[in-house]
């Protein structure tokens, strides 16, 4: 099978053939649920589900949420749902919960919760499988599945995420669990070349693997018999969209100034949701107050390449901060493969790709870019960005985990 390894400051690399995994059984630990906006996990997860049974375990309920759902909710949602005959999500029972305050008590549940998981594997004929782990908080799982390898896919650098809400020493304690899984990995994947670097003292066998696109269903934004919707149609043009889910790493204030000042053209958020005036930022509720700033909140994903056909730029706004500079755009190739002209933030791991969008610092180089790309000779761009998107598919990215499997489980076989 060809496979397409991931891109690097560098470029694309060539492609190589190599055997991947093929029936198998991957147990996969994610805090999403399945139902959750797509992210890696479920890109991934989903096409190794090709060729192998992978039963994809959500975290547990919580023991407030669990005591304050009926168990009406608990029998239409939680354990084993078919997606594929290959497929199936898990997510722990309400009697399973976690809790904040019985250290002993959790640890009692949690071997109950393993012995519920692997009795539910046993109905699907899941043995020996693939632990495939995507946050810290899974650590605890290791071992107690038989499992013939121990994968840790890193896809943020959680240090970064602290908030007042957080326990004391909860920082330290999953700072600490992360290096601990790093460490026991038989692979660790990451989603930067940042994030590999912080890690590879601690596991030689580590591999950056970016986001990429589901290019059949984003190409759909260059397909002339796509309908832009309604609602998208009745906000005036040149439109520059951008699809997020929240704003944690938005530059707020330099979209404000922006759009403050050029509001002959529409800014739209799509996934980002109006924020309760008392609820949002200042920066934020001074954008929801302009009319040229449109909060037009989630849409399916398949629904999202229309709304992009009908965008006339794309935008990646971050701040630049540790945790950008950590990570990969999950929309960055979507636009690509949209045809759509794309200005971003000047995140160094992005330069590579300078010939198909273009960079941008102070509001003032935003406006100059923009200008820009709203004359750009589209036909011929929007040829190299298909290019670059059609290298990036989340096909190829998982195929090259899948090759990785392959090796590792041939090397301990042996």
């Amino acid at each position: 099978m060809t496979i397409l390894q991931s891109d690097s400051p560098v470029g694309i690399m060539r492609a190589t053939r190599e055997e991947t995994v093929t029936g198998e059984a991957i147990l996969s630990f994610s805090l999403e649920r399945w139902n959750n906006v797509w992210r890696n996990r479920h890109h991934i997860m989903s096409r190794l589900a090709h060729d192998n049974k992978v039963l994809f375990a959500s975290t547990p309920f919580n023991i407030r949420d669990a005591i304050g759902t009926s168990w009406n909710a608990d029998k239409e949602i939680s354990g084993v749902s078919r997606i594929t005959d290959k497929l199936h999500t898990y997510i722990p029972p309400r009697w399973l919960p976690t809790n904040d305050r019985y250290p002993r008590l959790d640890r009692l549940i949690k071997d109950w919760r393993c012995w519920h998981i692997r009795n539910r594997m046993r109905r699907l004929g899941m043995k020996q499988p693939i632990l495939y782990i995507w946050h810290p908080d899974f650590l605890d799982m290791v071992g107690h599945f038989n499992e013939a390898l121990v994968v840790y896919h890193c896809y943020d650098e959680f240090s970064l995420f602290v908030s007042n809400s957080m326990r004391p020493g909860a920082m330290e304690n999953l700072v600490a669990r992360e290096r601990e899984l790093v460490r026991r990995a038989d692979i660790v994947f990451t989603v930067s070349e940042q994030l590999r670097t912080r890690r590879s003292s601690l596991n030689p066998n580590i591999h950056v693997v970016t986001n990429g696109v589901n290019y059949e269903l984003f190409s759909r934004a260059q397909d002339a018999r796509t309908k832009i919707p309604d609602d998208l149609l009745a906000i005036r043009r040149p439109i520059i969209g951008f699809v997020a889910t929240q704003t944690n790493i938005t530059d707020l204030v330099l979209l404000l100034q922006i759009f403050q000042h050029r509001q002959d053209w529409s800014f739209v958020f799509i996934g980002v949701e109006r924020a309760p005036e008392h609820q949002a930022e200042e920066a934020l509720r001074a954008l929801q107050k302009l009319p040229n700033v449109h909060f037009i909140g989630r849409r399916t994903l398949e629904e999202i390449p229309a709304y992009l056909k009908g965008c006339d730029v794309c935008a990646v706004p971050w701040v630049l901060n540790e945790l950008s500079l950590s990570a990969s755009p999950l929309k960055l190739y979507e636009y690509l493969a949209a045809g759509k002209p794309v200005v971003s933030t000047p995140l160094p791991h992005l330069m590579h790709l300078e010939s198909v969008m273009t960079f941008a610092g102070d509001a003032n180089e935003w406006i100059e870019s923009i200008e820009a790309a709203l004359q750009e000779d589209r036909p011929r761009m929007v040829q190299e960005r298909d290019k670059i998107a059609r290298e990036n598919t989340w096909d190829q990215k998982a195929n090259f985990i899948s090759q990785k499997l392959a090796e590792a489980l041939a090397k301990r076989r042996r």
